[in-house]
């Protein structure tokens, strides 16, 4: 009754028992021996566990869903909601039931049934601080480190799917893929992607034909006619963590196609992140997605819908010696990776297992002894993967539509309207501010949009440094988008809907005569 959810960098059966080292890799460890339970998160938390201990109940879950079944109960965590609602996620240590609690990244949480105790076993925190050292030995130490993950982790025994880019990240893994049979490439986007010869689908199809592996491009146009399916889905398979909704909009349809063929999916995830140079607070969490709503101009939630960086965790915030480019890096290990990248993941994780190798331990290891102008904009990891496919460009443009964008078309706007006249008494969402929402969901539209292709025409056009410039100036927090906000209603609407019901169909329910569990939670 032991499991290892994902790939670690050793083999054999001895690290399922519950007293064996925790290995590298990323995956979710659960492993269970007599009356002892224990639950293991990687070095990142890049796979999230969730648990939970009453009086009644000891659950440890890669899934909030099965919680919310195993417990028969649902209790909504107004925390969540609001990080939810300003910045698309549930925000630090929160999960949609106010009862459950998140893992951290490199920690352990034990269950003694014998004695009904739990105790947590917390990892040293992760820091970000250089050492000195050559840069060609900073150099080196990366390069090895990536090169060994990838044979580690990517064994030439199993059917594999890379998830393939554009950029650098999944580039770096082609690279050391070349030449295994096993594995073949996926790039995913809109269907007229695949025209735009700088764009990530034509480049990503370049760099497979370079590498002479096997590459499919699978479009991920909206279904404008089964809006409702996209939304259910994804918030089936994702449970609403985060409302990053781009890459979904073919109502999971790709993934589908991915889980009929029985492969794992290689991800290039980093410990990286293509993080600029910042100047202020808000921009060093802003670049891993840890804002609240008072962060954001013209804030129309109300108050009890509010969040606030008071209630940012003292681990998260800036250290007294800490700098603001080192605490960036450090809040992408210990916010991005295991709250955007791992929420991101779960969708996947309902069709598909997912590894990812620059997220392993050594890898991430080297990345944090780095000078700041060396992880800055990735300007060593850049160095070291254009040496790989020099004939080949990177792509400067997305293959899929931003979610600003999805927000504003009008087909998405009507089914938000349509699901704001929906939101009844039982939603912790008032009423009164889902009709708010609905008759305001044309507000500054216009203005909105030009802001956002000006952004798009800019990011594809100027060179890192000139766009680290900019945004150094231009330093002043974006105004609360109401149709983003709405959005954002809907998913948090649909997400505490799908527990409560999976809760009402639990197993302390079942016996008194309910349903048994939905398939999509076992």
């Amino acid at each position: 009754m032991s499991f290892l959810l994902g790939a670690s960098s050793e083999s054999g059966n001895h690290q399922l028992h519950p007293d064996s080292a925790v290995p590298s890799g990323t995956f979710a460890l659960l492993r269970a021996g007599g009356l002892r339970v224990a639950a293991s998160t990687d070095y990142t938390a890049s796979r999230t566990i969730w648990y939970c201990h009453t009086d009644e109940v000891f659950v440890a879950a890669t899934s909030q869903r099965m919680i919310s079944f195993v417990l028969g109960s649902f209790s909504p965590n107004q925390r969540a909601l609001a990080w939810f609602l300003a910045g698309g996620a549930l925000g630090p240590e929160n999960a949609w039931d106010q009862r459950v609690h998140v893992l951290p990244g490199n920690s352990t949480v034990r269950f003694d049934a014998e004695r009904w105790q739990s105790t947590l076993d917390i990892g040293d925190p992760l820091t970000v601080r250089e050492i000195k050292r050559p840069i060609q030995e900073h150099k080196h130490q990366l390069q090895t480190a990536v090169e060994e993950a990838v044979s580690s982790m990517i064994s030439q025994d199993a059917s594999w799917v890379l998830a393939l880019s554009g950029g650098m990240d999944s580039r770096s893994l082609l690279y050391h893929l070349q030449g295994n049979p096993n594995v073949e490439a996926v790039t995913w986007g809109l269907a007229e992607s695949r025209d735009i010869a700088d764009g990530d689908a034509a480049v990503a199809a370049r760099l497979a034909a370079t590498a002479g592996m096997r590459h499919t491009h699978w479009a991920t146009d909206n279904r404008q006619d089964e809006l409702d399916q996209v939304f259910s889905r994804f918030i089936a398979a994702g449970e609403g963590r985060v409302d990053h909704l781009s890459g979904y909009m073919d109502g999971l349809s790709l993934w589908s196609g991915l889980s009929s063929q029985h492969s794992v999916m290689i991800r290039g995830y980093d410990a990286f992140g293509t993080k600029p140079m910042v100047g202020t607070d808000y921009q060093a969490r802003e670049s891993s997605i840890l804002i609240s709503s008072a962060d954001l101009r013209g804030s129309f939630l109300p108050a009890a819908l509010r969040s606030s960086n008071a209630d940012i965790p003292e681990r998260l915030r800036q250290g007294e010696k800490e700098s603001l480019s080192d605490w960036r890096d450090r809040l992408w290990l210990e916010y991005r990776t295991p709250y955007i990248t791992a929420a991101l993941d779960d969708v996947k994780f309902a069709y598909t297992e997912v590894v990812n190798p620059l997220l392993s331990r050594p890898v991430v290891e080297v990345v944090q002894t780095l000078p700041v102008r060396m992880r800055t904009r990735k300007r060593l990891f850049r160095q070291i993967v254009e040496e790989m496919f020099p004939g080949v460009p990177f792509a400067r443009r997305d293959s899929v539509r931003h979610i600003a964008a999805i927000s504003r078309q009008q087909d998405v706007k009507n089914y938000v309207r349509d699901r704001l006249a929906q939101i009844g008494q039982e939603s912790p969402i008032p009423q009164p501010f889902a009709e708010w929402l609905a008759q305001n969901l044309e507000q500054r539209q216009q203005s909105t949009a030009l802001r956002h292709r000006a952004f798009t025409f800019l990011s594809s056009t100027l060179p890192p440094t000139a766009k680290d410039v900019l945004r150094l100036l231009a330093q002043r927090p974006p105004t609360m988008d109401v149709r983003r906000v709405a959005l954002r209603v809907v998913l948090a609407d649909l997400a505490t809907k799908q527990l409560a019901e999976d809760a009402a169909s639990g197993l302390s329910n079942a016996a008194a005569g309910r349903n048994a569990a939905p398939a999509e939670a076992l």
